[in-house]
C-alpha cells in the first residue's frame, strides 16, 4: 500500500502570487537592481492556473459571496479563465476584487486585451479603456500588434477597484521575447523580464550605459543568439547586456541613432553570420531607447591580448586563422547589405565563449556597429588629437588624414582596420601579451598612434616604422611556416596598404584568407613545428615598465565612446563603394 498521501490541490491565494514573483525585495532589505523590477514569470502563471484550484477558488468566492452560481456556469467559468483569462483572473485575486470575475467574462474581457488604462475623469462610472498599446511593432513600424478600441463604459466596478486593476497589472505583463519579433515599444510602467546577474557588471559612456542582467528563461522564445548561453546558464535564465542610450542636451539625437542601429542590428541578425553580434532585441520605454545582446563571457579582443596568457602550440595558430577568416566574412556580409562598420578596434570585437584565457573554443564577434553606415549618408566628426592611446583613431586608415580634403569614404576603410586587428592578433598569437604591449608602447612614442604617419617632406602618408619592422621580424621567425609567412604578407601588402585604390573589397580579401587558411590545413606543419616552439621564450620575456592601456574591464562591452558618438552624429559627407 503506497503510504504517501496525494497532493491536495487549494485555492489561488494573495500570498501563492506574491511568492511567485521575481525580483521581490530581499529578506536584507535591498531592493533589486535598477532595470529588475518585480514581475510575474509566464511560467508561474501557468504554475499558478490550474483547473482545480481555479475551481476551488471560485467556490470559495461562491461560499463567501453566498453566490447562486450554478455548477454549470461555473465549469463554463473555469473554462474561460483557463482559455482567456488567467492574467485577470490573477489580477483580481491580487487585488482582492475576485467577485468582478462574472462581469470580466459577460464583457469578454481577456488577456489579450491587457494593458488597460483609465480614462476621463467622471466621478462615478469612470471608464476602462482597452488601448491599441504596446505589443512588437508591426513591420511597416508604424503601429503595434495586439490590443484593441474597445471601451468598457458600463463596467460597474467602483473607481478604488478600477485604480487597483491598473496599478497591478503591470506585474503580470513582462514580455516574451522572440526570434519573430525584434523591434518592440513598452509602456514606462512595464516591468521587463530581468533578474539580477550572479556577476553584476556595468559601464558607461557619455552617451550610454551597459548593464549586465539575467533574462529570465519563460520570456524567451527559439532565438539562436542565445542557444549557446542557455547551454551553459541557470535554469532562472541567461545572462544578457542591457545597452541603453541616454540624452544630453539637445546635442544628442538619440532617436535618430536608434533607428539606425536598430535597423543595421536587425540586419546582422538577419545574416545569420557566426563572427557578428546577434541581438536580441530592441525597444523604446518612453523616451529612453535599449539594444540587448547576449553576455559576451570572454570580454572583448582588446582584454585578450592584454591579459591572455595562452599557450602557444599547433591549437592556438589554427584559432587565430579561424577567427581571421570568420572576421573578414563577417565584414565582407556586412559590406554586401551595404553596410560599413566604420570602428573596427579590439575593443569591438567580442570574445563569446568560456571567460577570458580559458580556451580556444571561443569565437571573435563584430560588435558595437554604432558608426555602421548604411545606404548613402556617412557621418564623421574629427576633433583634435585625443590622447587616448588605444581609441578608435589607432585603428583608423590614412585617408582620414586632417591634412587630406574631406571627402567620400570607401568601405576599404574597414579593410585597414581589419588588417590592423590581424597584426596585432598575429603579434599576441607569437610574442605573446608582452609583445602586443611593447609593440603599443612603440607606437604610442608618436603623437598619433596609428598604424601610419604623414611623410614630413614629401605630401603624402606612409605605414608606419614600427609597424614595418613588426611585419619584419614576423617573417623572419615565421620563415619556416610558408603559410603563415604567406598569411603575414598578405596583411601588410594587400591590407595594410596606403592607397586606396590599391586596397582590395572585403569579398577579394574573405576569398584570400580561405585560400591561405585552406593551405595551412592542407599542410599541417605549415602550423606549427619546431622552429614556432623557438619563439616560446619571447613570449616570456618581462614586459615594458609602463603599461599602455589600463585594460577593458568585462563591463564596457557595448560602451560606446564619446568620441565614437561625436563621429557619429556630426558633419555628414556622402559615402560610395
Amino acid at each position: 500500500m503506497d503510504s504517501q498521501c496525494p497532493i491536495q490541490a487549494r485555492t489561488v491565494s494573495f500570498t501563492d502570487i506574491s511568492n511567485a514573483c521575481a525580483n521581490k525585495k530581499k529578506g536584507n532589505g535591498l531592493p533589486s537592481p535598477a532595470g529588475c523590477d518585480v514581475f510575474l514569470p509566464l511560467n508561474e502563471v501557468d504554475s499558478l492556473i490550474q483547473p482545480e484550484r481555479v475551481r476551488l477558488t471560485l467556490t470559495e468566492l461562491r461560499r463567501v459571496a453566498e453566490s447562486k452560481m450554478s455548477d454549470g456556469e461555473m465549469s463554463d467559468l473555469v473554462e474561460y479563465i483557463m482559455n482567456h483569462a488567467k492574467k485577470i483572473f490573477l489580477i483580481l485575486v491580487i487585488t482582492r476584487t475576485i467577485h468582478n470575475i462574472m462581469d470580466v467574462k459577460k464583457r469578454n474581457f481577456e488577456d489579450q486585451h491587457l494593458p488597460v488604462y483609465i480614462t476621463g475623469q467622471q466621478t462615478d462610472n469612470q471608464a476602462i479603456h482597452l488601448t491599441d498599446i504596446q505589443g512588437p511593432i508591426n513591420s511597416q513600424g508604424t503601429g503595434h500588434s495586439q490590443g484593441s478600441n474597445m471601451l468598457l463604459e458600463d463596467f460597474t466596478w467602483s473607481d478604488a477597484e478600477k485604480d487597483s486593476f491598473y496599478e497591478k497589472q503591470w506585474v503580470f505583463l513582462a514580455p516574451n521575447f522572440s526570434e519573430a519579433n525584434f523591434a518592440y515599444t513598452f509602456e514606462n510602467y512595464r516591468p521587463l523580464p530581468f533578474l539580477p546577474a550572479a556577476t553584476p557588471g556595468g559601464g558607461a559612456g557619455h552617451f550610454g550605459t551597459v548593464q549586465r542582467l539575467k533574462l529570465h528563461f519563460a520570456h524567451y522564445g527559439n532565438i539562436p543568439s542565445l542557444q549557446e548561453a542557455i547551454n551553459g546558464s541557470s535554469d532562472k535564465g541567461v545572462d544578457i547586456a542591457v545597452k541603453r542610450l541616454t540624452q544630453i542636451g539637445n546635442e544628442t539625437d538619440v532617436a535618430k541613432f536608434y533607428d539606425k542601429e536598430n535597423s543595421t542590428l536587425e540586419v546582422m541578425r538577419s545574416l545569420k553570420k557566426d563572427h557578428l553580434i546577434r541581438a536580441i532585441a530592441t525597444y523604446k520605454k518612453g523616451n529612453d531607447r535599449y539594444f540587448l545582446f547576449p553576455w559576451a563571457k570572454g570580454g572583448n579582443l582588446q582584454d585578450m591580448l592584454e591579459k591572455d596568457e595562452r599557450k602557444l602550440d599547433k591549437d592556438l595558430i589554427n584559432w587565430i586563422v579561424c577567427q581571421i577568416v570568420g572576421l573578414s566574412e563577417g565584414i565582407a556580409a556586412l559590406h554586401a547589405n551595404n553596410i560599413r562598420h566604420g570602428d573596427i578596434k579590439p575593443s569591438n570585437i567580442l570574445c563569446d565563449g568560456p571567460d577570458l584565457g580559458a580556451s580556444n573554443k571561443s569565437i571573435l564577434l563584430i560588435a558595437d556597429v554604432g558608426l555602421a553606415k548604411k545606404h548613402e549618408e556617412y557621418t564623421r566628426y574629427r576633433p583634435k588629437i585625443t590622447t587616448t592611446r588605444h581609441g578608435s583613431i589607432t585603428y583608423e586608415p590614412p585617408e582620414v588624414s586632417p591634412k587630406k580634403e574631406l571627402g567620400r569614404l570607401s568601405r576599404k576603410y574597414d579593410v585597414w582596420s581589419l588588417g590592423c586587428v590581424f597584426l596585432e592578433l598575429i603579434i599576441w598569437a607569437v610574442y605573446g601579451t608582452n609583445g602586443i604591449k611593447t609593440f603599443h608602447k612603440e607606437l604610442n612614442k608618436n603623437a598619433t598612434p596609428q598604424f601610419w604617419k604623414d611623410r614630413k617632406v614629401h605630401s603624402g602618408e606612409k605605414v608606419h616604422s614600427i609597424v614595418k619592422k613588426r611585419f619584419k621580424d614576423l617573417k623572419k621567425d615565421l620563415k619556416n611556416l610558408p603559410a603563415l609567412a604567406h598569411l603575414v604578407e598578405f596583411i601588410e601588402e594587400k591590407l595594410l596598404k596606403v592607397s586606396v585604390d590599391e586596397r582590395p573589397y572585403s569579398t577579394a580579401v574573405y576569398d584570400k584568407l580561405k585560400t591561405i587558411k585552406q593551405d595551412i590545413d592542407n599542410i599541417p606543419e605549415d602550423r606549427f613545428n619546431a622552429e614556432l616552439t623557438k619563439l616560446v621564450p619571447k613570449r616570456e620575456t618581462p614586459a615594458p615598465a609602463e603599461s599602455t592601456n589600463a585594460g577593458t574591464n568585462l563591463a564596457t562591452q557595448y560602451v560606446r565612446s564619446p568620441r565614437s558618438w561625436c563621429s557619429w552624429l556630426l558633419k555628414t559627407r556622402p559615402a560610395h563603394k
